[in-house]
């Protein structure tokens, strides 16, 4: 957030990540972000469900890389796919990443995070929400 500042090219952003952090922790714990906390400068660890396994061909790539690559490493993306659900998850209708690629087409599961699976279903949830009407017929297939 001061890089560009540092390098002269323009201002520093009127909010720090320290402002943000908590911000950032509760959308991670709410979305549930899964990923490995690897200390990285230039990749802030956070409050991630655990990370999704490697594959086999990525554990092989991993170790040459950490074999032949002075110092770099592999490290699993950081996405927001349910490795271990919540209760809160749970009681949105959201389970546990199954690995069937059904992600672009909007997982069956819930555990590929989008507003369908996670954020309509809180609102409706607090009684507060109201959708035209239009939507409101399936606002009842979401509970």
């Amino acid at each position: 957030m001061e890089a560009n500042a540092k390098e002269g090219n323009s201002i520093p952003w009127p909010i720090s990540y320290e402002e943000l952090a908590p911000w950032y922790s509760y959308v991670e714990e709410f979305a549930e972000i899964s990923g490995s906390k690897e200390g990285l400068a230039q990749l802030p660890d956070g409050d991630f469900q655990p990370p999704m396994d490697l594959t086999p061909p990525e554990l092989d790539l991993k170790a040459a890389i950490e074999e032949k690559g002075k110092g770099r490493t592999l490290i699993p993306g950081r996405v927001a796919h349910l490795t271990a659900p919540t209760e809160e998850q749970i009681a949105l209708g959201r389970a546990s990443c199954q690995y069937r690629n059904l992600c672009r087409r909007g997982c069956p599961f819930g555990a590929y995070f989008s507003s369908q699976a996670a954020t309509l279903k809180a609102a409706a949830n607090t009684g507060k929400m109201t959708l035209p009407s239009p939507f409101n017929r399936s606002l009842r297939n979401i509970r």
